[in-house]
């Protein structure tokens, strides 16, 4: 087990009405530079065609554009530190190679930061289909 590791200076949890999706952000610099992770999911219910297309759930994209749709088999928040455990595809998709299978992120943000990222994380890892869920959510903010 190995993991990849880098420290988000800003984070950010929004909703956006208009196109009925939840993000949640995180991100190396404020400028927009180094590594980041978004997750986002929907607003409205999964149809059937994005269960038919297994579309039905969250999404991760990172800064070298890569998309994958489900994949964190465990996310733990705990004070300044964000761990999601992924499976195969989704390390690998993400660029983190075969043989990284955690994603450690250090957070350098306020604790209002920290308490609105761990609700952001909730709503968004458990959209969805129950399959892709983590099987562990630990999400502490104290």
């Amino acid at each position: 087990m190995s993991a990849a590791n880098w420290t988000a200076r800003i984070t950010s949890v929004e909703m956006n009405e208009p196109d009925q999706v939840l993000t949640v952000a995180l991100g190396e610099d404020s400028d927009g530079g180094g590594r980041n992770l978004i997750l986002q999911c929907s607003l409205q219910p999964p149809d059937v065609q994005q269960t038919g297309l297994g579309l039905d759930t969250y999404c991760l994209m990172n800064e070298e554009g890569a998309v994958q749709y489900g994949g964190v088999t465990a996310a733990r928040l705990h004070k300044n530190r964000l761990t999601l455990s992924l499976d195969a595809a989704a390390a690998e998709e993400l660029g983190l190679g075969s043989r990284a299978d955690d994603l450690r992120i250090s957070l350098k943000v306020g604790e209002d930061a920290v308490r609105l990222l761990a609700d952001g994380l909730r709503r968004v890892l458990t959209y969805g289909n129950p399959a892709q869920h983590p099987r562990s959510l630990e999400l502490e903010t104290a």
